[in-house]
């Protein structure tokens, strides 16, 4: 079976306990990570991780689209525009935290989506 990659984060004793494990010191990487010599480290570790995951429809102002190019040479390859309707509004019972960006953060979707269109009529 292929690998997969994932990606994820750990909590910072994690990944104190992770280095110690495969023989390496924590402070001693931290400081030696902020000089131009520093390389990676390749760590001796495994792991096992299940993932779960569960679709679901639901109505969102996000939009995703897919359109055949015209070249077979160029069939498996794309071209991916991506723009997202942030949240708009505020979490209940909470003062702290607005969500007051929304509108101008997506200010860019409309002239994607005029791009795109553009794109399809040619």
């Amino acid at each position: 079976m292929d690998a997969v990659e994932a990606r994820s984060w750990i909590t910072l004793d994690a990944a104190k306990k992770l280095l110690a494990d495969c023989g390496q010191d924590f402070d001693a990487l931290k400081k030696s990570a902020i000089t131009k010599e520093f390389r990676p480290v390749t760590l001796n570790a495994k792991d096992n991780i299940d993932i779960k995951q569960q679709l679901r429809a639901f109505k969102s102002h996000n939009v995703i689209g897919k359109l055949d190019g015209s070249d077979p040479k160029l069939q498996d390859e794309y071209v991916i525009y991506t723009a997202h309707w942030d949240h708009l509004g505020v979490i209940p019972n909470c003062k702290a935290i607005r969500f007051l960006m929304a509108q101008s953060i997506t200010r860019p979707v409309s002239p994607l989506l005029s791009s795109s269109q553009q794109r399809l009529q040619k």
